[in-house]
């Protein structure tokens, strides 16, 4: 069987799963773009989200009964192909109803990109430093892609531009597929089945948490260019902050991948919810274009600082790498359902109770998790 741990392999899981997120990371300038385009509501913006998780959620919530069925080289670049073909098909017929099918198309491609990613890393040495290797990677990418394409490709091209850009970045990542393994060694032992057992419970309380954690904040990130743009800011400005806001969701992971080892995970954890909590109360409330600033900025830092620990801590609680693929379909699942909810939250209500409902899910997922970490005596 072929070595996992061997750096072409992290590599191509890099490349691979920075397709699978640069949609979720470009959300909030995808979703200005779409508003400004179509004339869309709060909600209406959180149903564009939603399509694309749904098909994100698909694919994932069925993962277990094939990952470690078929080939992750083909299936990786098949998958990068599907998400090519439908953002190539929305920005030619250029209508809001093709735009959510192209999301869930794009939405199922990129899940499988995940999925593989997830089950894959999973299954290698030290999966904490390696899940925040990888989510870094993600990030700065998507740092990349923010900077680029509003300042070359938008301006010129405009919104089908941006879903051209998309779709060639898929379609020029994919042939990193044929670097992946066939499959690993952990495919050689027992296929998923759902007996239920210690570790399997650990893992999926874990997943319920993990999408608690995730819920709140997706939702927030979603509407984080129409929060700015409510609050005065320039087009130009909340697009280069966006961009930040992405470099420092690759500082947070990478970050976390450097003290994996030795801080546990009690204490990152800790000061991690403590970090976004702060955060989304200034975003809330601030009405300082400053304060908002600083706030979009640090959100994804924390955010996935935390995240890269609870990948890991669900990892480890999966001998058996039977459930750790499910990460990606509760993340994508919390992902389709917190655009939802604050889009109609803030249509009603305002951000206030968001701000509230974001804390009480930090508070419970930090707790829950710190007592699935005491479980595998490693805080």
């Amino acid at each position: 069987m072929p070595d996992i741990n061997k750096r072409s392999v992290v590599i191509s899981i890099c490349m691979l799963s920075s397709l699978a997120t640069l949609i979720f990371i470009m959300q909030p300038y995808i979703s200005g773009m779409a508003a400004e385009k179509y004339g869309l509501s709060d909600t209406d913006i959180g149903t564009m989200a939603a399509f694309y998780y749904a098909g994100f959620s698909l694919i994932t919530l069925s993962a277990p009964i094939w990952i470690r069925r078929v080939n992750w080289k083909s299936f990786g670049f098949i998958a990068s192909i599907i998400a090519f073909s439908s953002l190539a098909i929305s920005a030619w017929t250029n209508t809001y109803n093709s735009l959510l099918i192209a999301l869930f198309g794009a939405g199922c491609g990129s899940a499988i990109i995940f999925s593989i990613s997830n089950c894959l890393v999973g299954d290698m040495n030290n999966p904490d430093q390696k899940f925040g290797i990888r989510t870094g990677t993600e990030q700065l990418v998507g740092a990349v892609a923010l900077i680029v394409i509003p300042s070359m490709v938008v301006p010129i091209y405009g919104f089908s531009g941006l879903l051209i850009s998309l779709a060639v970045l898929f379609l020029v990542i994919s042939p990193a597929a044929f670097l992946l393994p066939r499959t690993s060694d952990s495919a050689l032992s027992e296929l998923v089945d759902f007996k239920a057992n210690k570790s399997s419970m650990q893992v999926i309380i874990g997943l319920i948490l993990l999408g608690l954690f995730h819920t709140g904040l997706a939702g927030i990130w979603t509407f984080l260019e129409r929060i700015g743009n409510e609050n005065g800011m320039e087009a130009d400005t909340i697009t280069n902050l966006l961009a930040l806001a992405a470099l420092s969701g690759f500082t947070g992971p990478y970050i976390a991948a450097m003290i994996a080892q030795k801080a546990g995970w009690k204490a990152p954890i800790l000061w991690g919810s403590a970090a976004i909590m702060i955060v989304v109360g200034t975003i809330s409330f601030s009405t300082s274009p400053l304060g908002l600033g600083i706030a979009f900025a640090l959100l994804p830092g924390a955010w996935f600082f935390v995240i890269s620990f609870y990948m890991g801590i669900i990892a480890d609680a999966d001998y058996d790498g039977k459930f750790v693929v499910l990460i990606a379909a509760a993340l994508a699942i919390a992902s389709a359902v917190g655009p939802l909810l604050t889009g109609f939250i803030r249509e009603n209500y305002g951000m206030a109770p968001l701000l509230v409902v974001t804390i009480i899910t930090t508070l419970v997922s930090a707790y829950g998790f710190l007592r699935l970490a005491q479980l595998s005596r490693k805080v």
